[in-house]
């Protein structure tokens, strides 16, 4: 009767300890999945603008680690020409901000995305694009982690 016991406890541990590690994996795919369809649809947004209507420039995302969140922003015209292609608290539309749950994290180099129409032209933190930048998704108890990558022409890829 122990030897049975012991059995089917080492196998129950086994099988919790399993599906905790894909849950945790399963929420980092989530995450960096989510990211990546709003990075897209900001990129959407400044294909199809038509003309620079309602002040907007171009349209990007706000990073935000410290908080672990990040939001889509609509970047303002300072002149006829363009913006600041930065997140400007105030000045800038903005949507409500995604939450990222407790036990995933996630890091980049860079603070702002922004698209420009019309082909869209790329900008990280305020400055073209002249290389890809990446922001890593990682769980805080394993050893998980998720790529996001945005070259400069604007693909979004995760690897």
């Amino acid at each position: 009767m122990i030897v049975v016991v012991s059995i089917i406890s080492f196998l129950s541990v086994g099988v919790i300890s399993y599906s905790r590690s894909q849950e945790s994996w399963g929420n980092l795919k989530r995450y960096s999945e989510k990211l990546m369809n709003d990075l897209k649809d900001a990129r959407s947004r400044a294909l199809m603008m038509k003309d620079r209507n309602l002040n907007i420039c171009g349209w990007g995302i706000h990073l935000d680690s410290s908080k672990n969140q990040y939001f889509i922003f609509a970047d303002k015209c300072l002149n006829e020409q363009n913006g600041d292609r930065r997140y400007q608290e105030g000045q800038d539309q903005k949507s409500s901000p995604f939450n990222i749950s407790e036990g995933i994290i996630f890091q980049s180099n860079v603070s702002d995305i922004v698209f420009e129409p019309p082909e869209p032209a790329v900008y990280f933190n305020g400055q073209p694009a002249t290389s890809e930048k990446e922001i890593t998704f990682s769980t805080v108890y394993n050893n998980f982690q998720i790529k996001v990558v945005i070259n400069p022409i604007g693909l979004i890829y995760s690897k």
